[in-house]
């Protein structure tokens, strides 16, 4: 028998956040892959790093962007 236990990160609209922070410079995100981070992490594990060397990503993260919740009220972030 296997058994698992731990946190699971999901955000309101199911997607991850990946990308720069929209409030503290030199800060990337990447999390909230509501449990696929193992399966997304040859790509993204890519993405990231061409971040931090300062490169353009060579996909978008446009749709991961932090600031889609930019908008959202407390009772959103908070539900």
């Amino acid at each position: 028998v296997r058994s698992w236990a731990g946190l699971e990160g999901w955000s309101d609209d199911g997607l991850p956040v990946i990308g720069p922070s929209g409030t503290l410079p030199g800060l990337i995100h990447a999390f909230g892959f509501s449990g696929h981070g193992f399966a997304l992490v040859p790509l993204v594990g890519p993405l990231i790093a061409q971040i931090l060397d300062g490169q353009v990503p060579s996909q978008t993260l446009t749709p991961f962007d932090i600031m889609r919740f930019a908008g959202a009220g407390r009772e959103m972030l908070h539900a």
